[in-house]
């Protein structure tokens, strides 16, 4: 019989730093399980990578983009930034993305409700305008 092991639950294990071999153990793995299960995932970032590429290149609006991943602006803001950071996405790419021109009124409160208001600038030397409107 299969196993079922909750994706979320074992990238959060990973994310917080849990060894191989505990991994193993709290899951029930071999390690060559263990190992297919981590290019499983792998492959699976790869491909919500791929489809987010895919949609800063057809021009998805930032609150499209942040409404279909589930994210918040401080979550998009992070995405962002680690594409560039992983030289996925290039600044230039990003800071071309725009919600409609009639939505760019920089309304501070429509930020803080998550309806989240273009351009805004995502690149380190703005994170602290960010923690304080977020």
């Amino acid at each position: 019989m299969k196993k079922r092991i909750i994706v979320r639950d074992i990238i959060r294990d990973i994310a917080e730093g849990m060894s191989n071999d505990r991994l193993m153990e709290k899951y029930q793995v071999s390690r060559g399980q263990l190992q297919g299960i981590l290019e499983h995932l792998s492959n699976l970032r790869r491909k919500r990578i791929d489809t987010m590429v895919s949609d800063l290149d057809y021009g998805m609006s930032p609150p499209d983009f942040m409404r279909k991943y589930g994210l918040t602006l401080r979550g998009l803001v992070k995405v962002l930034n680690t594409l560039i950071a992983e030289r996925i996405a290039s600044k230039s790419k990003i800071s071309n993305m725009r919600s409609d021109p009639a939505d760019a009124t920089g309304n501070r409160e429509a930020q803080t409700q998550g309806d989240a208001q273009f351009p805004v600038r995502l690149f380190p030397r703005n994170r602290d305008k960010l923690r304080r409107t977020g």
